[in-house]
């Protein structure tokens, strides 16, 4: 079985699993728990989720099966202290990926006993939480990125009920159930919705994670956006000299800049001189002679004067 460690959350890593890191993380943290209340409950939840329940002459047979080794790992000390004797067994999947499939076997020694782990109520908030964070684990995905989601699978409407309730009166979360073909699905969207799921249970380093990504995503955008609006400013300087540009050289070769007013004919060379500058660079330029104000009025004259000599209407 794959190791339980707890990796460093790189917000630059696109390969970076959240929600496989956030289910490992909460794993972690449900390793802490010690009251056989809560246990009971936990077990309840996988029954619930992936167990198959196999009756004999002998006696009840239960059988968990899932892909994820670390939650079965988690549940076979469990199992063993509140249920009965288990067997772990696996098999490979004849797939492309070729994932293991982990089967548990528990020995119940009563119906009763299993009658009363199935119908345990949540009475606790600890129990109610546990139960919230067990299904999860099995059935569960959250994505720590846009946009954002939650999402439960189950068989069971009846569980999934349970889980929005808990969730909206114990972490605050605001949880829709959507009906599938065979299957149930409870979805929560929007950051909010992530951020009360991790603070809820606790998880720091998943904390951290967010709050990483949410800053890198926000340099990202910044960076983005000062690169658009300078690139959008380039373009308007580049495209607002050639026209000056036009009108310049036109009235050079028609009436020659000699014959223009002084103060347009300034204006005309400093720009012939200083073809790539914006209005406010020209004007620095021009050491005082000029302001951005009296540039641009300089050039709508030019633009008037261009009209003039080729017969053009203003617009």
């Amino acid at each position: 079985m794959s190791s339980n460690r707890l990796r460093k959350p790189d917000p630059n890593d696109r390969s970076f699993d959240s929600s496989a890191e956030v289910k490992r993380e909460l794993l972690h943290s449900l390793s802490a728990v010690s009251s056989a209340c809560c246990a009971q409950v936990m077990i309840q939840a996988a029954l619930k989720s992936i167990g198959f329940a196999k009756y004999y002459r002998e006696g009840i047979k239960l059988e968990l099966k899932s892909s994820n080794p670390e939650v079965l790992k988690f549940l076979t000390p469990l199992l063993k202290r509140h249920l009965g004797r288990v067997v772990v067994s696996y098999r490979r999947k004849n797939t492309l990926k070729k994932d293991n499939t982990y089967f548990l076997e528990i020995e119940v020694p009563s119906a009763e006993i299993l009658s009363e782990t199935l119908e345990r109520p949540l009475v606790s908030g600890c129990c109610r939480r546990n139960y919230f964070a067990m299904i999860f684990l099995l059935c569960g995905t959250l994505q720590l990125s846009a946009p954002f989601t939650i999402e439960i699978f189950h068989h069971d409407r009846a569980v999934l009920n349970r889980i929005r309730k808990i969730g909206r009166e114990d972490l605050g979360l605001l949880l829709k159930i959507y009906t599938l073909r065979k299957l149930y699905l409870l979805v929560g969207k929007g950051k909010s919705v992530a951020e009360k799921f991790l603070d809820g249970f606790s998880l720091n380093r998943s904390i951290l994670f967010l709050e990483d990504r949410n800053i890198m995503m926000e340099i990202k955008n910044l960076t983005n956006r000062l690169v658009n609006c300078e690139t959008g400013n380039l373009k308007k300087i580049v495209t607002s000299s050639s026209k000056q540009l036009y009108w310049i050289e036109a009235i050079k070769s028609g009436i020659g800049l000699e014959n223009i007013n002084k103060r347009l004919k300034d204006a005309a060379l400093l720009r012939i001189w200083n073809p790539c500058l914006s209005l406010s660079e020209l004007a620095e330029k021009s050491g005082g002679k000029f302001t951005k104000s009296s540039l641009n009025h300089c050039f709508r004259e030019i633009r008037n004067i261009f009209l003039e000599i080729t017969d053009l209407k203003v617009s």
